[in-house]
């Protein structure tokens, strides 16, 4: 009875400790992913989309805004694809991936999925026009903006959408010899 007794506290030591360490990986998780949602958000993406194969579609161009927790894509904005809201998640420590999903005025779908790694952003963009319509494409970063962040809601009502991106402040990318030795913010994975 004595051996039943000590392997039951045993066993239930053993479970306690289980339960509080993946209460701390969950904790460390919703902090990484809340820090991950700040690095993304206020950020202007020019980016380069290159068609996948079988598509008939061209190279081109477009700025994607991730402004108060929304996207846009200033290509798509123009061909009617509205705001939309995105999702944040993690791969690892290091990778943001974000996802959404905008539909048109005409019933067009767009599908937005990209992972951002340090200062590259890497995705895929699926455009469905209609039923027979579709055209895919894969896209890369060729720069990063900084956005000047949006006061409440109230300015937001008064400001026209396709102004967002007039309010940008660059952050060119540097070299390791032109950064400043002072110290920069921390970025979400090195928390």
């Amino acid at each position: 009875m004595k051996k039943l007794i000590r392997w039951t506290m045993i066993l239930s030591l053993f479970i306690f400790t289980a339960v509080f360490a993946a209460d701390e990986d969950m904790e460390k998780q919703k902090k990484l992913l809340g820090a991950a949602k700040i690095e993304l958000n206020n950020m202007e993406w020019k980016i380069k989309l290159s068609p996948m194969s079988g598509t008939n579609a061209t190279a081109y161009e477009d700025t994607l805004l991730f402004v108060n927790s929304k996207f846009s894509s200033e290509k798509l904005e123009s061909e009617k694809f509205p705001i939309s809201n995105y999702t944040v998640s993690l791969k690892g420590e290091d990778v943001i991936i974000w996802e959404t999903m905008q539909t048109s005025e005409s019933g067009g779908l767009a599908f937005w999925r990209g992972e951002l790694e340090g200062n590259v952003m890497r995705g895929v963009l699926s455009v469905r026009t209609d039923e027979e319509t579709s055209m895919d494409f894969s896209f890369y970063s060729i720069q990063r903006k900084e956005l000047e962040p949006k006061p409440p809601k109230i300015e937001e009502e008064l400001t026209p959408k396709s102004e967002t991106a007039k309010e940008i402040k660059e952050t060119p990318k540097q070299t390791e010899e032109e950064k400043p030795s002072t110290p920069q913010k921390k970025r979400w994975w090195q928390w």
